[in-house]
């Protein structure tokens, strides 16, 4: 993600212009940018997506919801977790890839490949997993057709009580 879309030469998403994809990350990549997250997690953003953040603060004129909101701002929500302890160990960088961080891709489980995941074909959120375990060879969609009522059977519930979608289930039955 950083590598295609947070350029040394593009100071937005999308090239030259704020657009909507700058606006959907934003919060995502402010709370991996506080010392907190990083103090109590072990994760803190690259130093390219920490300039980001910096940069775009200022650029978004409603961005102040994100530091203060009567208590429920991102973070004053974040910092009011303080009951959890400090992340001891090395700090996983966030927009260095999969590879700085020692993470193994692949089945999450030996010759896994009959996975399911329970999703709609116009959920971009389940499309997406979908995509990555059909790449992956280790499973594909499973539908749920929410028009239907499906997330809310009892056997669908039994695999995720939250009734939402993607649900990932492994060929043993785990969800």
């Amino acid at each position: 993600f950083a590598k295609a879309f947070v350029t040394k030469d593009s100071k937005f998403l999308a090239g030259d212009q704020l657009t909507i994809a700058d606006y959907k990350v934003m919060p995502f990549l402010f709370g991996l940018s506080l010392a907190f997250v990083e103090k109590k997690t072990g994760v803190k953003l690259s130093p390219r997506l920490a300039q980001y953040v910096e940069d775009m603060m200022p650029l978004m004129k409603t961005s102040g919801i994100l530091t203060s909101n009567g208590g429920f701002s991102i973070k004053e929500f974040v910092e009011s977790k303080t009951d959890f302890p400090d992340y001891e160990g090395a700090a996983i960088v966030v927009g260095e890839g999969l590879a700085s961080l020692g993470v193994q891709t692949g089945a999450a489980k030996k010759d896994e490949k009959a996975a399911k995941i329970h999703g709609m074909p116009a959920s971009a959120n389940s499309v997406a997993a979908v995509l990555c375990a059909m790449d992956a060879g280790v499973g594909g969609l499973e539908f749920c057709n929410l028009m239907e009522g499906a997330h809310l059977k009892p056997e669908y519930l039994a695999k995720n009580a939250f009734h939402q979608i993607p649900v990932f289930e492994d060929s043993e039955g785990y969800c």
